[in-house]
């Protein structure tokens, strides 16, 4: 398959990235779907032959991750959200007043190729419900008429940018308890740096790195009985214990900030509204045990 010569390039870098060739597999898929729109059966064939594997193995994956497509779409592909939170917010009413407005349905593209439509599920963006993915870019706070405008700037050449949404009405609420992660959420400018390190922003990270060794910061975290927000609750401390001291392999800090139930609003506007938090945690999580390399996983949406 002739491939055009910047994803030809992409595809070689891919090809020497991993130490299991497997592993270029999703890059690969995402790379020709932004230049193609789509995966198609001469593009599943050329990359499996990259990979050494059987077309098969590239259809499965394909048919798992539902941002993957194995047919073109529009040129501005709209996907609206009716999970529990958009829904509960109005995700029906942009919906109808799609394809109303575009007078296309679920998965059907305009006859110019200009739109195409999708009703999605969660796209890990509860706190500004209702909310729309345009190609990569993110709409929040939906209206009908909010939708309008949007597609009036798109249709006419025009790239709408998406409105920063920075905090919930937090000073409006009526707080319990007192806030440990999110103190500084509805702070003007959390997230830059020099706001954080004037509200002691980087000291535990200094502490950790001048006074304490990697042993001593586990059992802080043990004394401290921090816990797993996956479910388990399974003990912090303990789990870094369990790294190998003596073992010349690599270790990695994977910090895993998927939004993965409808209705969960805390890792993104963690990242959004106070990343050096969570940077910092990362070192620290890397000097208990000795890593020098760390890894943000978010999700494709």
């Amino acid at each position: 398959m002739d491939l055009s010569p910047k994803l030809s390039t992409k595809f070689e870098k891919l090809e020497t990235s991993y130490p299991v060739k497997r592993s270029a597999l999703i890059p690969m898929l995402m790379y020709a779907q932004d230049e193609f729109g789509y995966i198609s059966d001469e593009m599943i064939a050329e990359i499996a032959r990259r990979l050494d594997l059987n077309n098969v193995q590239v259809e499965e994956t394909l048919a798992y991750y539902s941002m993957l497509r194995r047919k073109p779409m529009g040129r501005y592909h709209v996907q609206v959200c009716t999970n529990v939170a958009c829904m509960l917010k109005g995700g029906y009413k942009v919906l109808e007043r799609a394809k109303k407005r575009l007078e296309i349905g679920h998965k059907e593209t305009t006859q110019d190729g200009v739109f195409s439509l999708e009703e999605v599920e969660c796209i890990g963006a509860c706190t500004g419900a209702p909310a729309m993915q345009v190609n990569y870019d993110f709409y929040e706070n939906v209206t009908p008429l909010k939708f309008d405008r949007i597609i009036e700037e798109l249709d006419a050449g025009k790239h709408p940018v998406p409105e920063p949404v920075t905090s919930g009405a937090l000073h409006d609420r009526h707080v319990l308890e007192t806030p440990l992660i999110s103190q500084r959420w509805g702070t003007k400018d959390s997230r830059k740096l020099d706001v954080y390190v004037k509200q002691a922003g980087y000291k535990a990270l200094e502490k950790a790195l001048k006074e304490m060794t990697p042993q001593s910061i586990i059992e802080e975290v043990k004394k401290s009985n921090l816990r797993g927000r996956g479910g388990a609750g399974f003990p912090t401390g303990m789990k870094w214990s369990f790294v190998p001291k003596d073992s010349p392999k690599a270790r990695y800090v994977i910090c895993n900030a998927d939004e993965s139930e409808p209705g969960s609003c805390k890792d993104r506007p963690l990242m959004e509204m106070d990343p050096h938090q969570l940077i910092e945690g990362m070192v620290i999580a890397a000097r208990a045990i000795n890593s020098h390399q760390g890894f943000i996983y978010i999700r494709g949406e």
